[in-house]
């Protein structure tokens, strides 16, 4: 066949791409993450004395049901993040080094080219699934478990890597620029993901109204009971928001959700405390008709989404042959491009603004100048304002989505800062800034300085959102906590360019530079944050040493010349 050509050579050259291996990293450190979450949550309430001791076998099955719903989330959370990271690269790669016309040329189909990038990356992202699934096992052997928990958790994980493959096939088929090929893939993740979540719901909706168990705790022996059927949020508590409702089906997709539950029995005023996983709790719920219906939608749900990736090669496919040949924009989108882009109110302030900016600075001047940039930088404002006003009606969703801009808006800032230098050093453009007059730090903080006007109008809607939402509050304790979450933005906002500038330098793999960059920007003070041996002062004086640290080994790598020496050797390798 010609198409086993194209995955022998795609093979060999995602066998030498450092991803590929970053990938399984990952997977061992997920697993050592859901180690760390299950013996988290291992934390009985205090007990009372109608509450007996469990015994040492107790504790041991506890252990493995919340590892195993643990290792599961963090699982399930690994293919729908890095799957598509992994895929996002395989037809858009081939565009920007000028090889599909190349591919074209020979007796490939369209839909062969991207069957073959398609299964090798399959097969990659695979390697990542095949890695953390034995480790699966292992809670067993804690015991209370059964096999019906790992065929059902095997069905599911199966699904969310085929449709998130799905995603990164298709962002890379319609763009041709590495970022935003990464950036649709995870946004098309995200909407397959709530797609599936919602095909869940219906499913566990449709067990329990034909297949529940007679709640027999609500009624005593004997006592008549509604013969109307008990939907899924009928028998559970309704979640109350749309994050709310969105956490509770996450848990109950993977069986992430492990807490000691209330058992008491009848008539005896005896109490004890159960520990039980989602998929315990629903096992239990539902009668062999219902556990039917949910293993019959877990393997519908499989199908469904195989002929999801099915449909995104074709359609992947359809777009190459469109649209393999490289052209310009044609005269419609040239249109467009004027309208909607060209400056037509206040062009004289506009222009002189942008002079001003690249008088005083030039190297920040860099990230405002164009409108992509400027239009990077209000489109985050809109989506800040559009989360807020989206969840305004419900007032735990809009506290628990004011809780994560912050977290969000500097992901972003860090994502901006580690992609800053990447696109001079592969033009070659970072060695004309290095032979002008300007200065090595003048270079540093005219980038940080462009980084921070950027996103600063975003850092203020933020700050006004926490500080108006913790107002009028009789809870006296709840303003000084806001004002100490906007502080500490702040303080992360102002430190966390030095440390992306940093990594933008190392010429690592972008996604391994951010998420170090993510690791010791965030992760890590907010680590030290919570511990209460660190005070305020010396978490304060720590993050700012940190970021002179940093700003110093960027002063030194420039002086150097060590990110164009770097680059060379790379470019000789090639």
């Amino acid at each position: 066949m010609s198409i086993v050509p194209v995955i022998g050579r795609e093979l060999r050259s995602q066998s030498r791409q450092p991803l590929t291996f970053l990938l399984r990293l990952a997977g061992a450190a997920s697993i050592a993450l859901a180690f760390w979450l299950a013996f988290s949550s291992l934390h009985p309430p205090l007990r009372i004395s109608n509450y007996p001791a469990p015994s040492q076998q107790q504790d041991f099955q506890n252990f493995g049901v919340a590892l195993f719903g643990k290792m599961n989330l963090t699982i399930f959370l690994a293919i729908w993040l890095l799957t598509p990271l992994a895929a996002a690269d395989s037809i858009s790669r081939e565009r920007r080094k000028g090889t599909l016309p190349l591919l074209q040329l020979t007796r490939l189909r369209p839909w062969e080219i991207v069957l073959g990038k398609s299964f090798v990356h399959l097969l990659r992202s695979s390697t990542l699934f095949l890695t953390m699934v034995p480790w699966l096992l292992i809670p067993f052997l804690f015991g209370g478990l059964s096999l019906q928990d790992l065929r059902l958790a095997l069905l599911l994980d199966a699904s969310a890597l085929f449709l998130a493959q799905s995603a990164g096939l298709l962002a890379s088929t319609f763009s041709r620029d590495w970022l935003k090929s990464v950036i649709w893939a995870e946004v098309l993740a995200l909407l397959l993901l709530l797609a599936m979540m919602n095909r869940y719901e219906i499913i566990l909706d449709r067990a329990f109204t034909n297949g529940a168990v007679p709640a027999v705790s609500r009624f005593p022996l004997g006592a008549w009971r509604p013969p109307q059927p008990i939907g899924l949020w009928e028998h559970m508590s309704y979640p109350n928001g749309f994050l709310e409702k969105r956490s509770a089906l996450l848990g109950l997709l993977t069986s992430g959700d492990v807490e000691y539950q209330n058992q008491n029995q009848w008539f005896t005023g005896v109490y004890s405390l159960e520990f039980q996983s989602a998929w315990q709790r629903l096992w239990l719920a539902l009668n062999p008709q219902g556990k039917l219906l949910w293993r019959n939608g877990a393997v519908t749900m499989l199908a469904g989404s195989i002929a999801v990736f099915v449909l995104a090669i074709l359609l992947g496919a359809a777009y190459v042959q469109r649209s393999w040949r490289e052209s310009s924009p044609g005269a419609a989108w040239e249109r467009l491009r004027l309208q909607y882009f060209t400056p037509k109110y206040g062009v004289s302030s506009l222009r002189q603004r942008l002079s001003r900016s690249l008088s005083r600075n030039p190297i920040g001047w860099l990230h405002h100048y164009s409108p992509s940039a400027r239009l990077t930088k209000w489109s985050w404002c809109l989506f800040l304002i559009g989360i807020e006003t989206f969840f305004v009606g419900n007032v735990q969703d809009l506290y628990t989505a004011q809780a994560g801009l912050s977290f969000l808006l500097l992901l972003g800032l860090l994502f901006s800062s580690t992609g800053s230098f990447r696109n001079e050093l592969e033009t070659g453009a970072f060695e004309l800034l290095l032979v002008t007059p300007l200065r090595e730090g003048q270079i540093l903080l005219g980038r940080v300085g462009g980084i921070w006007r950027q996103f600063l109008p975003a850092f203020v809607i933020y700050a006004a959102g926490a500080l108006f939402l913790a107002s009028g509050w009789t809870d006296k304790t709840i303003g000084p906590a806001a004002v100490e979450s906007v502080l500490w933005t702040a303080l992360l906002f102002i430190s966390a360019p030095f440390i992306g500038l940093y990594f933008s330098l190392l010429r690592w793999n972008f996604l391994v530079a951010w998420i170090m960059a993510s690791f010791v920007a965030l992760l890590l003070p907010v680590f030290l944050r919570g511990n209460r041996e660190f005070g305020a002062p010396l978490l304060i004086l720590g993050q700012f040493g940190v970021a002179a640290f940093f700003a110093w080994r960027i002063r030194s790598r420039l002086q150097n010349r060590l990110a164009l020496s770097q680059t060379a050797r790379e470019a000789n390798a090639a």
